[in-house]
């Protein structure tokens, strides 16, 4: 039996962490990607709802609702989340996510550890569409 494709899911902070990042491409998955990031495109599936962050930022929302926000873009989108299906824009078009790249976003550790980053949630239906997951340097288990 092949072995699953590996997706890697980090935060920008951790790319010099063993571990934390793949060998491959590192891609954003965030709504406005900050200047340092070496990113080479943007997965814009994984992204969250701009709206529904600025009113999380903004405490129109809470975390829970936000978070039920998103897993609701997943599943709507659930198609696209397969080995071979994700892609990113790169600028020049899209591309195809393949084993061994990166996909981050800037929350610290702690904050996907305790279930407050949308990379946290992304990782639970990334495992389940087929990839295998490696959350913060730690393979992820659904």
């Amino acid at each position: 039996m092949a072995e699953k494709p590996k997706i890697f899911m980090s935060n920008w902070a951790s790319e010099k962490s063993p571990g934390h990042h793949g060998p491959g491409r590192l891609f954003s998955i965030m709504v406005k990607t900050p200047w340092f990031a070496r990113s080479t495109g943007l997965v814009d599936v994984l992204v969250p709802p701009a709206a529904a962050l600025w009113d999380l930022k903004g405490g129109q929302i809470d975390m829970p609702t936000y978070k039920r926000i998103y897993l609701e873009k997943l599943d709507q989108w659930a198609a696209r989340l397969s080995p071979g299906k994700l892609v990113a824009d790169a600028g020049g078009g899209l591309v195809v996510v393949a084993s061994g790249d990166t996909v981050c976003c800037s929350c610290a550790r702690s904050e996907a550890a305790a279930g407050r980053c949308h990379r946290r949630w992304a990782a639970e239906r990334l495992a389940e569409s087929g990839w295998n997951v490696v959350l913060d340097g730690v393979p992820f288990a659904a």
